[in-house]
């Protein structure tokens, strides 16, 4: 003959995976906690987990008011399917469309509620965070995330004046530039200035041009304006730094 702790095991698993009817369960809860006291440590872990299964399903207020505190139920997480890896998109690329994802929790599907925040940054223009959020019947909430990046390895295009030559009377030409970063990232452009004495009444102003994106790629150019017979004596290498700070619009 079958011990009542097997028949009590027995009656409730079985009841949980057919499914049974109310009053079914409400027969085997209430054999499971009249024998408590006979079932064996790996039977009482087992029946313990199926009650907190049950709990946490179509039961929960049924089983809140029948389990005493020997049962202290873990919380199990829905399980989410369908929710894509993080990615790197190349910079430009269209947003990925979104995908089908679904949560369940011991097999009951739950409603899903996705939501997307995109952030501006100086590398690669944006980043898009997605989120996927559930609640269970208990009431608690439960979310996964992905991330979208975007990578940008092209350096800024920088377009400068060309070398050139002016008289001691001559304005000196202004720093002249054209730069772009595809549309991608963020970027600045450094422009710096050296005086190198050449002779007694000619030197030349060596321009170098900067331009750096917030992916740290950079391209650098340089344009030499030689002064001739200029009256500045005694003039010495020097160095000058003027700054142009520029973003994408």
């Amino acid at each position: 003959m079958k011990s009542r702790a097997y028949t009590s095991r027995y009656c409730l698993c079985n009841t949980y995976f057919a499914k049974a009817s109310w009053l079914t369960l409400i027969v085997c809860f209430i054999c499971l906690k009249t024998s408590t006291e006979s079932l064996g440590q790996e039977d009482l872990l087992a029946a313990r987990e199926l009650l907190c299964n049950t709990q946490q399903s179509n039961f929960s207020s049924f089983s809140e008011a029948i389990l005493t505190t020997d049962f202290d139920c873990p919380y199990y997480s829905p399980i989410f399917v369908g929710i894509p890896a993080d990615q790197i998109q190349p910079c430009g690329a269209t947003i990925p469309s979104w995908p089908v994802v679904i949560a369940k929790l011991h097999e009951e599907e739950l409603p899903v509620i996705p939501n997307e925040r995109i952030d501006f940054t100086s590398c690669g223009g944006k980043m898009v965070t997605r989120t996927w959020a559930v609640t269970d019947p208990s009431g608690k909430k439960s979310s996964r995330q992905q991330l979208i990046t975007f990578s940008d390895i092209e350096p800024p295009v920088l377009i400068i004046a060309g070398d050139t030559m002016v008289g001691a009377e001559q304005e000196i030409p202004r720093a002249y530039y054209e730069a772009s970063d595809h549309g991608c990232s963020s970027f600045m452009v450094d422009v710096t200035e050296e005086n190198v004495k050449l002779g007694e009444s000619d030197y030349s102003i060596v321009r170098r041009y900067k331009a750096i994106d917030g992916c740290g790629n950079s391209t650098s150019r340089t344009q030499q304006i030689h002064v001739t017979k200029s009256e500045v004596q005694g003039k010495e290498a020097k160095q000058k730094s003027v700054s142009a700070l520029e973003f994408r619009k």
